[in-house]
């Protein structure tokens, strides 16, 4: 049994409501779940925080407000991290009226659309090579498409159909709960061959480190990096920005 992780002192919602983001809370969760499904040993929240807050971001007014606001991202994705490890991640919840409705179950079916597009979108965001996950990788993705072009038709059916009686929209609506079910265990699976694929490739980096290159040669560690120096990855961004931002909690 997994300990309890520590509440912030600000929600992730107040934090989103704060600094204007781009992206709901479901959607910042469906992120960082396909982040954390994602090969590269790498990515981060901090590698995230434009896709949620736009390119001029400011976290806070003062160092206090930026350091609370941060706190609050980072947790969630510890605690998603956790869930993992856990019992399982879970897409966001929703509560419907009682009865369901029409528009209930709509609402519903257009917000796991939804992150499902950001949960992709954070595999993207790894710079993935889609192949790097695997035959069981592609197999997932694979369900998880399907699962995103049954939600379209179901979608569009509802918009359709004029009139639906009342055991109609509770069969509409344990519909979606099953299929969210099954996204949610093929979410599960995708992250655990993620980090399948970064625990062998951090095994095969400490196994190559220190020795002889192929040519001969000794690997060297890399130079030291000046905070507001740009990111020796290519991102354009300052080293603090980047690569050099809070370490993730991937393990």
């Amino acid at each position: 049994m997994h300990a309890r992780l520590e509440q912030p002192s600000r929600s992730i919602q107040e934090v989103l409501d704060r600094l204007h983001a781009r992206l709901s809370e479901p959607e910042v969760r469906a992120l960082f779940m396909g982040a954390q499904a994602s090969t590269s040993i790498r990515i981060g929240p901090q590698h995230l925080l434009e896709d949620i807050f736009g390119s001029e971001l400011e976290l806070g007014e003062d160092v206090k407000d930026a350091n609370e606001n941060l706190q609050a991202v980072m947790w969630l994705w510890n605690s998603i991290v956790h869930d993992h490890h856990g019992d399982g991640v879970r897409l966001s919840r929703f509560d419907h009226p009682s009865p369901p409705t029409v528009e209930s179950v709509s609402a519903l079916v257009a917000r796991r659309r939804t992150e499902l597009t950001w949960f992709l979108r954070g595999i993207d965001a790894g710079g993935d090579d889609p192949m790097e996950l695997g035959e069981e990788g592609q197999r997932l993705l694979n369900g998880i498409a399907e699962g995103s072009a049954f939600l379209e038709a179901y979608q569009e059916l509802l918009a359709r159909k004029t009139s639906h009686t009342a055991e109609q929209i509770r069969e509409a609506m344990k519909s979606i709960d099953d299929l969210t079910s099954t996204l949610e265990s093929l979410m599960n699976d995708l992250m655990s061959v993620g980090d399948d694929v970064r625990k062998n490739a951090l095994a095969e980096y400490q196994r190559r480190e220190g020795r002889g290159t192929d040519d001969g040669l000794q690997a060297s560690r890399p130079t030291r990096v000046g905070r507001n120096d740009p990111c020796p990855c290519g991102s354009g961004k300052k080293w603090k920005r980047c690569c050099g931002g809070p370490a993730p909690l991937q393990h």
